[in-house]
């Protein structure tokens, strides 16, 4: 059973894959009433002020994060769910989209506010 935006899904479908990786930012605004800051999209902001080894993990985690959204899209274009570009370029649109829904989320409206702009954008960057 895969939990994204508040609900229970039954299915592996590719687009489940995708929106359960998207719940992720989202189980943090939830479990925080928007008061959690994810440590990496913070850190991801302020590269220049960082030390050079910090940097690094930072980066790790980026490349990481855009590798699972590739292997996600991969399989959803291999099986025909999905129809994106690029494939790299479309993880690194989801990855800079899930940073940015998680701040202005924080500003705005908490998870609401986040599933609200992941919902309306998601989609139209895979389909």
């Amino acid at each position: 059973m895969v939990k994204y935006f508040g609900k229970r899904h039954q299915t592996n479908s590719d687009e489940v894959k995708l929106r359960s990786y998207c719940s992720l930012f989202e189980e943090i605004l939830d479990s925080s009433n928007g008061q959690k800051v994810y440590l990496f999209v913070v850190l991801g902001t302020e590269l220049q002020t960082l030390n050079p080894p910090i940097v690094e993990h930072v980066r790790r985690f980026s490349y990481a994060n855009q590798a699972r959204l590739a292997q996600i899209l991969n399989e959803g274009k291999d099986s025909g769910e999905f129809s994106c570009g690029d494939i790299q370029e479309t993880a690194a649109m989801i990855f800079a989209l899930l940073k940015g829904a998680f701040l202005l989320a924080r500003l705005h409206g908490g998870a609401a506010t986040y599933q609200a702009i992941i919902e309306q954008q998601l989609m139209q960057l895979i389909k």
